[in-house]
């Protein structure tokens, strides 16, 4: 098993210094899904300003393996006056 390394860039940057051991591609896809989901959960209405962010995932090696790229907005009309 090889480990992976799931960072975040947005107006700061977070590290995954420990990383997670993963048997193959598939499962990096995976967790990259189920990790972006804890995020967005924890952001909660937060994740509605329009800001971009974007979680990157390192091989041992520190190979690009997968990037996941996320902004949420909401329409104009649903923004208070």
């Amino acid at each position: 098993m090889r480990r992976y390394y799931f960072h975040i860039h947005d107006r700061l940057e977070i590290r995954d210094e420990v990383g997670t051991e993963l048997v193959d591609l598939a499962a990096v896809q995976l967790e990259s899904v189920r990790f972006a989901g804890s995020v967005i959960r924890e952001l909660g209405s937060k994740f509605w300003d329009s800001s971009r962010w974007q979680l990157e995932v390192l091989d041992d090696a520190g190979g690009d393996v997968l990037r996941l790229d996320f902004m949420g907005s909401l329409s104009p009309r649903q923004h208070p006056h």
